[in-house]
């Protein structure tokens, strides 16, 4: 995405919060806040990222819409793990990676394997990225998500090669 998608991502973003903030808490707002706390990941605004998503999480679970709720865990476990490597934001991913499947969210399964598996590789744990990346493959192929899965299949194809396994890097990317 370019910085200009990103600015544009912001303000709906924003735009989202001021309309449903007035209505009261919502699985909604919960949700435009994830999606706050995700444009300012993707900004690498850390630390309001992590904020959006604390928000979202709040008031996610004092609503029944557990697919608010596996989106706001996301959004907020991936900011924490993208900023520094936490066990907790990554066992926090785990367990929206099971509300996401329990709720039937399948793009959203789909993604918060690459938010895994991104972790994994920004922290050089190469091993997990390449377990979570065979998971999240398995589940994407079985739903012809072939974007996804082509997604984790490069970042496979790139943990290879950190851990110098080139036939199995060039293998991976040729797939």
């Amino acid at each position: 995405q370019s910085s200009g998608d990103k600015a544009e991502y912001l303000r709906f973003a924003r735009a989202a919060v001021e309309v449903l903030e007035p209505l009261g808490p919502s699985g909604e707002l919960a949700k435009a806040y994830a999606s706050l706390s995700h444009v300012h990941c993707l900004l690498s605004n850390y630390d309001e990222a992590i904020d959006w998503g604390a928000r979202a999480v709040h008031l996610a679970q004092a609503s029944s819409d557990s697919a608010a709720l596996a989106l706001a865990l996301n959004r907020h476990g991936t900011a924490q793990l993208y900023k520094t490597n936490d066990a907790r934001a990554r066992a926090q991913l785990e367990r929206a990676l099971a509300l996401a499947i329990d709720a039937r969210v399948e793009d959203l399964v789909a993604d918060i394997y690459i938010s895994l598996q991104t972790g994994a590789i920004n922290h050089h744990d190469y091993a997990f990225a390449l377990d979570v990346g065979r998971r999240g493959i398995a589940y994407c192929e079985a739903r012809d998500f072939d974007g996804y899965a082509l997604s984790l299949r490069c970042r496979c194809a790139y943990a290879f090669a950190c851990l110098g396994r080139w036939d199995e890097a060039e293998l991976e990317y040729a797939i």
